[in-house]
């Protein structure tokens, strides 16, 4: 079984930094200039994630980190 991560915790995690939030931004701007909407959201961010440290996922035990293909995502939760 594979180990599971919140939505609420991935975001929070993934957002912990101004760079973060840049690289938000420009992606949500350049989806409005091209499409005139987003299409961005929190399980895309997730694929796109380089890894997945295992202190947000729901057992902790097991290793450092994941391999997004390697966790389950649990959205709104």
């Amino acid at each position: 079984m594979k180990n599971e991560v919140k939505e609420s915790k991935f975001l929070e995690w993934y957002f912990q930094g101004r760079d973060d939030l840049m690289i938000l931004a420009e992606s949500v701007l350049f989806d409005l200039k091209k499409y005139g909407r987003s299409f961005l959201t929190p399980k895309k961010l997730f694929d796109k994630c380089g890894y997945i440290p295992s202190h947000i996922c729901e057992d902790t035990s097991v290793i450092t980190e994941y391999d997004p293909s390697e966790v389950y995502f649990l959205e709104n939760v």
